[in-house]
């Protein structure tokens, strides 16, 4: 399990100009590298200008563009139990079993409020109150933190406005997104061991990070 090489360029940077030394030997490294391909995410700064500009501006210049949409599907999970969080007396564990319950939720996991049902069956922790529905819905794409940041206001919101009893948010990277956060890149082809979730209920929200193990494999 390998990590990223993650290289900055500071596009900024004033010695970053034709002619300078440091011009040439950036160039000259970029020239090295073999072919590959590149993800962009790019938002316009003006609702005027179209989105898709920055592919007719690499498209001009003789590169390969395809345009990639985000994919996006949704389920309901009908007659479901939920973990309560008590905001006044809610712990570290409250909020671990929350999580573990939201992802079987997620997967569309077999729920089964009998202690002694089968191994693969899974109970919800205790305390936990009856909910008529949880709709899971999910987006798969290359997202700049911006529209991320955006959803989770947007969920925030609603959360207090519709009076709902919970809502959350789970951002997790893919195989080739470099890193999640700064500096902290993704184990190479391991779907993304570094994500986040933000839980919402009312006024109050709880922030998980899950990272990946430093130890490094051979």
């Amino acid at each position: 399990m390998d990590l990223f090489p993650v290289v900055t360029i500071d596009l900024t940077d004033p010695k970053l100009v034709p002619e300078k030394p440091f011009y040439k030997r950036t160039r000259a490294a970029l020239q090295s590298l073999e072919k590959f391909n590149v993800i962009i995410n790019w938002e316009a700064h003006e609702e005027s200008v179209c989105p898709s500009s920055v592919a007719k501006f690499f498209f001009d210049i003789g590169y390969k563009v395809k345009l990639c949409a985000p994919k996006f599907q949704s389920h309901i999970v009908y007659s479901v139990n939920t973990p309560t969080l008590d905001e006044a007396t809610v712990e570290e564990s409250d909020v671990v079993d929350f999580v573990e319950w939201l992802g079987m939720v997620c997967l569309d996991g077999h729920f089964s409020e009998d202690l002694n049902a089968y191994a693969n069956q899974y109970t919800t922790p205790e305390p936990n109150v009856a909910l008529g529905q949880v709709r899971t819905l999910q987006w798969r794409g290359f997202f700049h933190s911006h529209q991320i940041m955006k959803l989770i206001d947007y969920v925030r919101e609603f959360n207090q406005n519709q009076d709902k009893l919970w809502s959350a948010v789970y951002v997790q990277g893919f195989s080739d997104a470099p890193v999640i956060e700064a500096k902290e890149e993704q184990s190479y082809y391991t779907n993304g061991d570094n994500g986040n979730i933000c839980i919402f209920k009312k006024s109050h929200c709880w922030f998980c990070k899950f990272r990946r193990c430093a130890k490094q494999y051979k």
